[in-house]
């Protein structure tokens, strides 16, 4: 199922992904996927799902799975806001450090000087 390029001609991926044994190779410019794997059953198996559910997004995705794209895209992006925000902060007080309560729920302790606070990053709440 993987497909080979030769090596002349093989840009330098933009993403990759590993999954167990099995790695993904995204190539943004020719706008392919590359998966390659070494064989073995459980290898083999997980490998032909990747490739199922790769064509499925592309061909013709559910709505279920539009849907989970969406949560992962909007979650990844709140990822990367909290992460700006720490080195925002990071660079403007003494004190910035990232607090993950159990629920997962983000917030960033800050000080300068005597002045704390806690920014809640969902609810953009200070306390």
């Amino acid at each position: 199922m993987a497909s080979e390029i030769p090596q002349a001609d093989c840009p330098k991926h933009t993403l990759k992904f590993i999954i167990d044994e099995i790695e993904v190779f995204y190539f943004e410019k020719a706008e392919m996927l590359q998966i390659e794997w070494i064989t073995s059953p459980k290898n083999d198996l997980v490998a032909d799902s990747l490739s199922l559910l790769i064509l499925q997004i592309n061909e013709k995705p559910t709505p279920q799975l539009l849907s989970m794209m969406e949560s992962v895209s909007e979650e990844r992006q709140y990822d990367d806001f909290v992460k700006k925000l720490l080195i925002i902060f990071s660079s403007h007080f003494e004190v910035a450090e990232l607090q993950t309560d159990a629920s997962g729920r983000h917030q960033i302790a800050i000080a300068h000087g005597d002045c704390k606070a806690i920014v809640d990053t969902k609810s953009r709440e200070i306390e």
